[in-house]
């Protein structure tokens, strides 16, 4: 009988891993959006970041996932208390020796400027950005804040798999397409914070969504969407 048990036990134990595994790599199949790295300034005045990683193109939340190309986003804006007006600043972007050239544009839902190079940066690059301001050009050297992430974007999906299973399983018996996005997000609750999140999203072809925010230090879960 005790053997019988443990036979059972054994049984259950495999097929929880199993659809673990399964479920994670499900979502690394599809993946639309991942991002890599990570680099950030941010003072009392101004907070400039720059995401690097890969996306689908075109970008489409449709659940069918298209070919993925690199991505470089600049993300500018100034606190609650300086204002930024024009509709969009010239900017200068060093990425070791590459240099990088053009307009923020401002983005009128956020009040951020903002612009993709299309182009990524390896983890350990030497990143600068200068802003034409009106008063004074910005011009700091960006640190990739996401080198001390203790959980990585490969342990952040596999414990999005896990949480997110039940929603995974519907979607498998119903024979929907997926599309998986991967993000990192800040809190900007407060100028001086420095903690940050994974998202890692779901969207199905039938418009059903779900998600999870994860901390990037601990791996716990801070909220969750199904």
């Amino acid at each position: 009988m005790k053997k019988k048990i443990f036979t059972l036990i054994l049984l259950a134990l495999i097929t929880v891993a199993f659809g673990c595994k399964a479920n994670n790599l499900m979502l690394q199949k599809h993946l639309i959006e991942r991002r890599d790295n990570l680099f950030l300034y941010n003072d009392s005045t101004y907070c400039a970041s720059f995401y690097t990683g890969e996306r689908e193109e075109p970008y489409e939340l449709d659940g069918e996932v298209n070919e993925l190309v690199e991505f470089g986003i600049i993300i500018f804006y100034a606190h609650n208390q300086y204002k930024l007006s024009a509709e969009s600043y010239p900017f200068e972007l060093h990425v070791n020796d590459e240099i990088f050239t053009g307009n923020l544009e401002r983005n009128d839902s956020d009040k951020t400027y903002s612009i993709d190079i299309e182009k990524t940066a390896p983890a350990d690059a030497v990143v600068t950005l200068k802003v034409a301001l009106p008063s004074a050009n910005f011009e700091q050297t960006l640190v990739n804040v996401s080198k001390d992430f203790v959980i990585t974007q490969n342990q952040a999906i596999k414990i999005a798999g896990e949480e997110l299973s039940s929603v995974l399983k519907d979607i498998l018996k119903s024979n929907k397409n997926v599309e998986v996005i991967v993000k990192m997000l800040k809190d900007f609750s407060d100028s001086e914070s420095t903690k940050y999140y994974w998202y890692v999203g779901i969207v199905s072809s039938d418009g059903t969504t779900a998600g999870i925010l994860i901390d990037t230090q601990t791996g716990e879960i801070i909220s969750k969407k199904l």
